[in-house]
């Protein structure tokens, strides 16, 4: 697609950009920035930015979270960038988010905190997707000293899911046979 020209059917654009970001190298990675400078669509832009923050390789997420405060992200797309590298499978993104919010704070809260669904999806991509004690204590213990404001209901939805996890993965270890017979009968009801 890159080198020869042909065009990708839309249905598969965000298949084959996921896919070239997480199994491409940083090479795959720096051809789809490329495409994501030169293009013009807003729609195809935020296909590629969320492909960018898809990159199995560290130092890559921390450039395509790079690109939000360089202004190379148009502001009301920044969020498709904390949710892209946030949602990344591993712990480098979800960290890397959490990272950039709490080290961040005042300059995201000045670029994404006005009350708009801009800083509850920055918010909730920076702690939605923890699933430890520890982590939900780091979560709880930060907002009691940083106001979320228009984020607070995202901040506590946040924490009840990686209790939520905690939970689960508490019986899962306890009692995992249990589990799968819990499955196994929600499935036969399917």
């Amino acid at each position: 697609y890159v080198t020869s020209g042909v065009a990708l059917t839309p249905d598969l654009k965000a298949v084959v950009y996921n896919t070239a970001a997480s199994h491409g190298g940083a090479e795959r990675w720096h051809a789809l920035h490329k495409l994501f400078k030169a293009e013009e669509s807003s729609e195809e832009q935020r296909r590629l930015l969320a492909a960018l923050g898809r990159a199995s390789d560290a130092a890559l997420l921390q450039q395509a979270m790079d690109m939000v405060f360089k202004d190379e992200v148009r502001g009301q797309d920044a969020v498709f960038v904390f949710v892209a590298i946030a949602s990344n499978t591993g712990e480098a993104g979800k960290r890397l988010v959490w990272k950039t919010l709490s080290e961040r704070w005042d300059e995201c809260h000045a670029r994404y905190g006005g009350g708009n669904f801009l800083w509850s999806g920055v918010v909730g991509a920076a702690t939605g997707y923890f699933s430890t004690r520890a982590d939900a204590e780091m979560v709880t213990s930060f907002f009691e000293s940083h106001p979320a404001g228009s984020a607070a209901r995202k901040v506590k939805q946040s924490l009840e899911a990686i209790r939520n996890r905690v939970w689960q993965a508490d019986i899962e270890r306890k009692n995992p046979s249990s589990v799968q017979s819990c499955v196994a009968s929600l499935l036969a009801t399917a």
